[in-house]
């Protein structure tokens, strides 16, 4: 299987492409301590270039961090060398991927949406209910299909350009059958003084949020909350952000 993010890794942090992500991740993990999560182990599924591993394996938790993009882990890898930290990396495919139990958080952030089915996100919610203890929390997040249509839609638009060195667009469509959104990125980026170009391809879907409660709890796991990226009550009615945030606690083993 060819690597998505092959030409997108080597500038993800420079074109900022994970900051949002980052920034949540940090307000997410002070929320959960303030209500009491306690524990050590982590588990991060699509852990991207290592940015939320390194932290943790840098303040004290023992982390396993997964990304089926071997680009993408190889600047983990790079990132965790430069900084002095040990994370156990993983290049696997989170429905496929075996972890022991006794995890104390499981982390998805930006991942979920790149699941090709209702059934692989489910078959990912079994691999989290294993791999916790009980109590446990399983902590993650998903496009809504309305950011997908209204915020992505059928657009280009420019992602980064530093106006010397690095050029990246992207061109999206949106497709209300499938419920999918599909990325066409373009890199123009300066090589030896001469421009060259990268193109990657990448579909994003969407979850109808009621299905998705359901499969949690058809799973074992207890939904404590589902708020937006103000970290507010989650109201489909009135959400205008198109990020659902999932806060759910393992209660039984399947």
């Amino acid at each position: 299987m060819s690597d998505i993010y092959a030409a997108r890794a080597s500038v993800y942090e420079a074109a900022g492409l994970g900051d949002a992500s980052e920034s949540l991740r940090q307000r997410l993990f002070d929320k959960i301590q303030m209500e009491g999560w306690l524990g050590r182990r982590i588990l991060e599924l699509g852990c991207g270039i290592g940015r939320a591993a390194c932290w943790f394996s840098m303040n004290g938790f023992r982390v396993t961090a997964i990304d089926q993009s071997p680009a993408m882990l190889a600047q983990a890898r790079q990132r965790a060398e430069g900084q002095g930290v040990v994370v156990d990396w993983r290049e696997a495919d989170m429905r496929q991927a075996s972890f022991d139990n006794g995890y104390d958080l499981v982390l998805a952030l930006d991942t979920f949406n790149e699941l090709s089915s209702i059934r692989d996100l489910e078959t990912v919610f079994q691999k989290a209910n294993a791999a916790l203890q009980p109590g446990k929390l399983l902590l993650f997040d998903l496009t809504t299909l309305q950011g997908l249509a209204e915020q992505w839609g059928n657009a280009d638009r420019v992602l980064y350009d530093d106006r010397s060195q690095l050029l990246l667009l992207v061109r999206s469509q949106y497709s209300f059958e499938t419920m999918a959104n599909m990325r066409h990125y373009i890199l123009y980026q300066q090589v030896e003084g001469a421009w060259q170009r990268a193109d990657e391809v990448q579909v994003v879907r969407g979850f109808a949020l009621q299905a998705v409660g359901a499969l949690l709890q058809r799973n074992g796991f207890k939904i404590d909350q589902v708020v937006n990226p103000a970290l507010e009550p989650f109201d489909p009615t009135t959400d205008r952000t198109g990020q659902a945030i999932f806060l759910a606690t393992k209660v039984r083993d399947l």
